[in-house]
């Protein structure tokens, strides 16, 4: 099994990601995006990362792979900054292993 890394986002927030080895998908749209998704996951790529924006547009096909051992799916800040999907993402994962909620104030 080959351990590929594949970045997905719009091309200027994943551009950076080329030069230590991972493979972009720059992506438009909804559409092409859950296209993209998928064809990684046939490809077995062990961990995609994804920038905020588009995962928390497409939170059904990123809760569709949660479940999946491979591939990780980590969201990352895009070019804007971090928007907090990824850190709400996390909080969920921490809640749903641990049974508590460790970061409620």
């Amino acid at each position: 099994m080959t351990n590929r890394i594949a970045a997905v986002g719009k091309k200027d927030a994943i551009l950076p990601y080329k030069a230590i080895g991972v493979d972009i998908f720059p992506v438009e749209n909804r559409g092409e995006f859950k296209d993209i998704i998928r064809k990684l996951v046939a490809e077995k790529y062990a961990i995609i990362l994804i920038t905020e924006d588009l995962a928390e547009e497409n939170n059904d096909i990123i809760i569709e792979y949660n479940e999946y051992m491979i591939p990780s799916i980590i969201p990352v800040p895009g070019t804007e900054g971090a928007i907090g999907y990824g850190a709400k993402r996390l909080r969920e994962a921490v809640k749903k292993a641990v049974g508590a909620d460790i970061y409620e104030e």
